[in-house]
């Protein structure tokens, strides 16, 4: 059988050409600017703060890790009416989560002694859909003094189980010495009587009491509850 004629080969130009990598189109390609060339792009990590959003511009006063960041001096410093937190209220934040991460613990472990030195001796409790022994009791509980709120809950939760979860705390120091925040919350209570399950938020006020964070005020609002009476 006869050999079919052979088509040559395009040309290595035709072949660029129709790959769409000519010479002057590889020409008119800007060059990739090298790793210590100046980038004129506005850029979250750019020291000229000129150029950066609005946005950018809001975080890095309200975070001062990203202000640390941004910033191309390393000896940046805040100017008179940022609004970047300093190193001790940085500290009080993370004092107030470990304030209610105790509040939970101490309560599910049933540490009443050391749960009633989360509060300062006047605090004021009121929970709404409060767990009750059964349906006859009311649903909202409001207690006045730490001794009084440490008496009433420990005396709920006698012979229970309880899973208390804190979670999303929105955070905010009024003063040095003073705060609020809001804790979304989940808690599984089991009484004898009763397994109660509920959803909602803690609404907080702290006072700092010598170099102690102290909860001085607590309003447990309700999303849903279930109640399951044994």
């Amino acid at each position: 059988m006869p050999f079919e004629k052979i088509v040559p080969l395009e040309k290595p130009e035709t072949m660029h050409r129709t790959a769409g990598v000519t010479e002057d189109v590889a020409q008119a390609i800007p060059a990739t600017p090298s790793p210590d060339s100046a980038d004129d792009r506005p850029s979250a990590i750019s020291g000229d703060s000129s150029r950066l959003t609005r946005a950018d511009t809001c975080a890095r006063k309200k975070r001062p890790w990203l202000q640390a960041l941004t910033s191309s001096n390393p000896g940046d410093t805040a100017k008179p009416g940022d609004d970047v937190m300093t190193t001790e209220e940085t500290n009080d934040l993370e004092a107030l989560r470990q304030l209610k991460s105790r509040y939970f613990r101490l309560m599910d472990t049933q540490q009443w002694e050391a749960w009633a030195n989360c509060f300062t001796a006047d605090v004021w409790a009121s929970y709404e859909g409060a767990p009750r022994a059964n349906s006859k009791l009311p649903t909202t509980v409001t207690l006045q003094g730490r001794s009084q709120l440490v008496k009433g809950v420990g005396t709920l939760l006698t012979g229970a189980k309880s899973v208390h979860q804190g979670f999303m705390p929105e955070l905010e120091l009024t003063s040095p010495t003073s705060a609020r925040g809001i804790w979304a919350m989940f808690d599984y209570v089991m009484l004898p009587t009763c397994d109660f399950k509920g959803w909602g938020h803690y609404h907080e006020e702290y006072v700092k009491e010598g170099t102690d964070w102290k909860i001085k005020r607590i309003h447990l609002t309700r999303l849903h509850t279930e109640e399951k009476f044994l």
